[in-house]
């Protein structure tokens, strides 16, 4: 496996949390198809993983590159943003090679998601995730630990008992919420 990227930045942009600018650019498919050429023919290579953030850009490009690809004796993956696919382009993708699509779908609350400025609907969530299945296509899913019950339980051991909780740098506890002006004093700022 060999990881590639054909293209740089990305289409949105936008996203509170991202470092990509919005000047996305894009190797030619004539280029790409030199460079798979090139390492499956001199390094024997079977699979590319494209890192990507967005090969699926929205043009036909991810048409043209999927019929390069097709025939070829090697299996991909990429990533891609959820609004920008439908089944037609990850049928293409699928019958071209590529067996995994990896979204970044942060949440799944559409008040969080705008707040993030991902400029995504739930609904186009729904689509990309249930289109890239129908396809045959694996999407990874994330697996983090959720250590919320520790953190209850440790909260619960010193005494916290409210959020927000504050505890200053002389050990006093501040619990739960509290106006500005209260929190000022308690605070010594007043």
């Amino acid at each position: 496996m060999i990881p590639m990227m054909v293209t740089r930045g990305c289409t949105w942009g936008r996203c509170k949390f991202c470092y990509q600018p919005t000047n996305f650019r894009k190797n030619s498919v004539s280029y790409v198809q030199r460079l798979v050429d090139h390492y499956i023919n001199d390094f024997g290579v079977k699979e590319i993983r494209f890192w990507d953030d967005t090969l699926v850009d929205g043009s036909d490009w991810i048409y043209d590159f999927s019929s390069i690809m097709r025939g070829k004796k090697v299996v991909w993956s990429s990533h891609a943003r959820v609004n920008l696919v439908n089944k037609d382009i990850l049928s293409h993708m699928k019958s071209a090679g590529c067996w995994q699509i990896m979204y970044g779908v942060e949440n799944f609350n559409q008040s969080i998601l705008n707040g993030m400025k991902k400029g995504l609907v739930i609904d186009q969530i729904y689509i990309g995730v249930s289109g890239a299945l129908k396809s045959g296509l694996d999407i990874p899913m994330a697996e983090c630990d959720n250590p919320v019950a520790e953190h209850y339980a440790l909260g619960q051991k010193v005494g916290v008992t409210g959020t927000p909780a504050i505890i200053t740098s002389d050990g006093r506890l501040l619990p739960g919420y509290m106006p500005a002006e209260n929190l000022a004093e308690a605070l010594g700022l007043k």
